[in-house]
């Protein structure tokens, strides 16, 4: 039997900012991501995966980027469901209309919130105070006031206070801007995020999240931690900064600009502010993507002076990154079983106990099930077990969930090594297989050289949608894919965006991920981010109703597909909690 299988999966990426709402800003935690778990749970599917979850910094040029967020730990204040509020007497259904008429989503979540975060009767509630206690949100919360702060302050000033971010400075200025409502906003969040989890849990859907690589520059993260990373400890200013180096289609490279990490500081504390984060991840999420995995690896780092004075990351250079040193600490220090050792260690087990026995396999089969059977025992733990299977090991320990390496692009022997080692699953991308010149047959999206332990999608968030890139694609990507269809010439009736999720759900994959626009077959207008362009439509794009997706046109041929690949998930088979 195949130790990292138990069943095909598949599941829809949508962002909570794209579900529909009935306030018209952004889905939230309640009335807009409910019917779409209804939807998930009525369609067959099983995973729902987002992007970061975190706030964001908003601008005219990049609207909410989840990538930039001010704090890796707290939660985005736009996703706070107003319905909520009024169930729970804080705000009556009239006041949020009202709000809603008059303030746009940047006004809703410094009015809005504020009025709702007001309430003495829920600040002095005991279930708040101890959350507040014991969650330790001091760093996030100083943060949402900086970044206030620094939003209205001139220049100078903004420069002085930057550079004397000190325990000192943090009881002056900064503390005078943190009203109760930050502390109630994050209160109220948790409390609805873990309704949904729950709700989505119950009805045999799991929730993938994703964790961005670096952090923002103007982050709690980032100033709350600065010894973690590069910077010039004098002035609190970044010696170096991120990016990716030159190459065929740019020859300044791309400067993202985020602070790099100091990884001997980390090391120095056996990685604990990575295990805090990965803890915190599984606090929300059943399995979680790790973005620009190659930087684990090795990153590509720019003097900040550099980058400051010509906007260009042309003039870095590749380090080491952390490599097996961070994940064996995180492993460790989480209680994470690897699940590719346990394979290893319960065959050689069985192999050295039954090897002169005739039923060898038999024995050999009855071991590894019993080994399966514990890893499904419910934990309390963060971290739970995935869906995959892994082999359990003493009382202390339990199976690693499922982790998922960004790991697109050009990569490395050692990056697939590394990746490997923790049994983190690889990401294949449909649109990506057909036009490989370098490998050819030997390309890697490729549906016949898929994987087990790899999530397969049509296309991501960064990409176009499938009936875009169609339109686009060039004559050799086009006779590719029509040959391995059976197909000597485009039909008339050409639906691209069913055919490649198709190619997909067949895929030996254990994992297919279909984006919203590929269900519905949309074009480049429902896009939702173009990388390296700073566009006022990215990140903006909303399904206006859930009412195209229960279409018979649309939802019926997917249930076929689901149920043709063996991934349909019925509600007959779920557990019932007991």
């Amino acid at each position: 039997m195949d130790f990292m299988y138990e069943g095909r999966n598949a599941g829809v990426l949508l962002h909570l900012t794209s579900l529909p709402s009935k306030c018209g800003i952004v889905g939230d935690f309640g009335e807009s991501a409910e019917p779409f778990l209804a939807y998930l749970k009525d369609a067959g599917f099983s995973y729902w995966q987002v992007l970061p979850v975190g706030p964001c910094t908003y601008s005219q040029s990049q609207p909410g980027c989840p990538y930039l967020s001010t704090s890796s730990f707290a939660l985005n204040p736009l996703f706070v469901c107003p319905a909520g509020l009024v169930t729970l007497g804080l705000v009556t259904a009239e006041e949020v209309s009202h709000l809603v008429a008059k303030w746009q989503a940047k006004q809703e979540e410094r009015k809005a919130l504020r009025a709702e975060g007001s309430s003495q009767e829920a600040v002095e509630c005991g279930d708040f105070v101890d959350y507040h206690v014991a969650k330790g949100y001091k760093d996030e919360l100083l943060a949402i006031a900086y970044n206030a702060f620094i939003k209205n302050a001139p220049t100078e000033e903004y420069d002085e206070f930057y550079q004397h971010l000190t325990d000192t400075a943090i009881t002056g200025p900064i503390e005078q801007l943190l009203p109760q409502f930050h502390r109630f906003v994050q209160f109220i969040l948790s409390q609805q995020w873990s309704q949904l989890r729950r709700q989505a849990n119950i009805n045999g859907i799991k929730i993938l999240g994703d964790i961005a690589f670096y952090v923002n520059m103007h982050s709690s993260d980032a100033w709350s931690n600065s010894e973690m990373f590069q910077m010039d400890t004098a002035t609190n200013r970044p010696l170096y900064v991120s990016g990716v180096p030159p190459d065929y289609f740019s020859a300044e490279g791309q400067l993202w600009g985020h602070p790099v990490y100091a990884w001997d500081a980390h090391e120095r504390t056996n990685f604990s502010w990575w295990t805090r984060r990965l803890a915190k991840s599984f606090e929300k999420f059943d399995a979680c993507r790790l973005d620009h995995f190659r930087g684990f690896e090795s990153y590509w780092r720019v003097p900040y002076d550099f980058a400051i004075q010509h906007r260009s990351a042309r003039n870095g250079e590749w380090v080491q990154g952390p490599g097996t040193k961070l994940f064996d600490a995180i492993f460790k220090n989480m209680g994470w079983e690897n699940p590719r050792v346990n394979v290893a260690t319960a065959y050689s087990e069985a192999l050295s106990k039954h090897a002169k026995q005739p039923s060898v396999k038999k024995r050999l089969a009855n071991m590894i099930n019993k080994h399966i059977a514990k890893s499904k025992q419910p934990s309390n733990n963060s971290g739970a077990p995935h869906s995959f299977g892994t082999l359990g090991r003493g009382e202390s320990s339990r199976p690693a969930p499922l982790l998922i390496a960004e790991d697109l692009g050009f990569i490395t022997p050692e990056i697939v090594a590394l990746r490997d080692k923790y049994s983190i699953f690889s990401m294949r991308v449909m649109q990506f297989a057909w036009a490989d010149k370098e490998k050819g047959l030997r390309c890697e999206h490729l549906p016949y050289n898929h994987t087990r332990d790899c999530v397969v999608y049509t296309g991501t968030h960064d990409n176009s949608t499938s009936q875009s890139w169609w339109k686009t694609a060039s004559s050799e990507e086009k006779k590719h894919l029509l040959s391995y269809l059976g197909l000597s010439e485009e039909p008339a009736t050409f639906a691209v965006h069913r055919l490649l999720a198709h190619l997909a759900l067949l895929s030996v994959a254990n994992l297919v991920i279909l984006p919203v626009q590929d269900i519905l077959g949309l074009d480049d207008r429902a896009r939702f981010n173009l990388p390296g362009v700073d566009c006022p439509k990215n990140w903006s794009w909303k399904l206006s109703s859930l009412g195209p997706l229960y279409a018979p046109e649309n939802l019926n041929p997917l249930r076929d597909m689901l149920i043709l690949s063996n991934r349909y998930i019925s509600s007959e088979s779920l557990e019932q909690p007991i």
